[in-house]
């Protein structure tokens, strides 16, 4: 296969083979996984030239879901020792001036409509915002911008070393010399070398420093595990 060299060719190689949603291993509604799909057709996917340094990444809060604890044994009591653990965490590491990606699934459909305090300690919390959609978002863009995330993509392309497609649920097939940023799979690792599972339980419950994960990124094309 012919090298990817630039962003725009990674997101325009992979859009244009986009046949399906993003992951075999995705457990989205049917209704979902049909909007995902039709956002990754035909909504504009951003080339984002990111500050490593001042750029954070992290995956599935899922805040206010209590589901969560149970399923993927994390080390919180409840609910609301887990929202305000989380975004704790936001607000240790990450600066006024930063920008702080979400991978997806930032919480619970309900708690957005149930716990009004939700959007105000998001809100709150410092940096640019910006959510890669997933399952568990695609039907509270409203909600989501009033939580202070105004930017708000179905996937995204970062231009750095290596290049980044950002998605939710990892892509089936990631571009050469490319690294595709992830969350969704709660209880294992990546499909292959070239997918990055941010998801909370995999970075210790805390976003981590964009060139961090770069560092120890891989672009090198392997076989699916």
């Amino acid at each position: 296969m012919d090298s990817v060299r630039t962003a725009e060719d990674a997101r325009d190689r992979w859009v244009a083979g986009l046949t399906s949603p993003p992951s075999a291993n995705g457990a989205q509604g049917a209704a979902g996984e049909h909007l995902v799909l039709h956002l990754l057709r035909t909504a504009s996917i951003p080339i984002l030239r990111p500050d490593p340094e001042r750029t954070w990444v992290w995956s599935d809060l899922h805040l206010g879901d209590p589901a969560m604890i149970e399923a993927w044994d994390r080390p919180f009591r409840n609910v609301r020792h887990m929202n305000r653990a989380l975004l704790a965490e936001w607000r240790r590491r990450v600066r006024p001036g930063d920008t702080i990606i979400c991978l997806g699934d930032v919480a619970h459909f309900d708690a957005w409509h149930d716990d009004s305090r939700l959007r105000l300690d998001v809100a709150g919390c410092p940096g640019e915002r910006l959510l890669i959609l997933g399952n568990h978002d695609i039907f509270l863009r409203a909600e989501l911008a009033a939580g202070g995330f105004d930017h708000q993509y179905a996937a995204a392309v970062c231009d750095t070393d290596p290049l980044l497609v950002l998605t939710h649920s990892p892509l089936r097939r990631v571009p050469p010399n490319t690294v595709n940023l992830h969350g969704h799979l709660h209880g294992g690792g990546s499909p292959t070398r070239q997918h990055r599972n941010l998801t909370v339980e995999r970075t210790g419950y805390q976003p981590l420093r964009l060139g961090e994960v770069l560092a120890g990124a891989t672009g090198s094309e392997s076989s699916p595990g």
